[in-house]
């Protein structure tokens, strides 16, 4: 039987037979698919009985799309960004693992930037390149911060969390010269210390990664880890080119 994310054939078949607004009408030429009393398809194949019709047919009769993901395909509303079944793009883009989606906003280069929430921070890992005060960082002489706005949304089937630290993950800034930068603290909204709130399946969350690079650097890349707290689970890298 198919499923909206994991199988290619069968959508008209399953709802001719349980009459949900689809039927098959056997007319010259072949026959064709209605759907709640529309023609949706002039594809329709009958094989052992049951009739089959394309799912990009059967999904643009409710005005919806298909969308190939990782370990098959997706039905999901018509416009906004379409998820991108890798883990490289652009700013913009929806990168998706099979189990996070991804997506890079905005890049900002600012003299300071104040924190939305009262996330955790690290002082061993920003306070030689960075100053925090009355939750507002500064980047200190011969630096510049870059605020990087992203948008991670749980893909999976079950509840999960972003885990974030530095020592678990692979985030950073890279550059044209090579070098790359880890992160100097996350502006999330947090359940417990560098990890986000739980988020149901379909649920997003809003954040800022925030930088501190040396002046003059010319940022090429956001490299940034899609993982949970779990051991075992190692994380996905999505890699975001960023605009010069």
């Amino acid at each position: 039987m198919i499923t909206t994310r994991k199988h290619i054939m069968g959508v008209a078949a399953i709802s001719a037979a349980l009459g949900v607004g689809a039927g098959v009408w056997a007319a010259q030429g072949g026959p064709k698919l209605i759907f709640n009393g529309k023609v949706a398809s002039n594809s329709v194949r009958v094989i052992n009985g049951k009739a089959y019709a394309p799912l990009a047919d059967f999904a643009n009769a409710q005005g919806m799309i298909v969308v190939p993901i990782s370990g098959g395909y997706e039905i999901k509303k018509a416009g906004g960004a379409t998820p991108i079944v890798g883990l490289r793009g652009k700013v913009g883009d929806v990168l998706f693992d099979g189990k996070w989606r991804f997506q890079v906003l905005s890049i900002l280069t600012v003299p300071s930037y104040k924190m939305k929430y009262k996330a955790t921070t690290d002082y061993a890992i920003y306070h030689n390149i960075a100053e925090l005060e009355e939750g507002v960082f500064r980047p200190r002489e011969g630096r510049q911060l870059v605020a990087i706005s992203c948008r991670v949304t749980n893909g999976r089937n079950k509840m999960a969390a972003l885990w974030i630290p530095n020592a678990d993950t692979r985030t950073a800034l890279a550059d044209t010269s090579g070098e790359s930068h880890p992160p100097i603290a996350y502006d999330l909204d947090e359940a417990g210390p560098f990890q986000s709130k739980a988020l149901v399946p379909g649920a997003k969350t809003d954040f800022t990664v925030l930088f501190s690079i040396p002046e003059g650097t010319n940022f090429k890349d956001l490299v940034f880890t899609l993982r949970t707290i779990q051991n075992a689970d190692k994380g996905s890298d999505a890699r975001v080119a960023l605009p010069q």
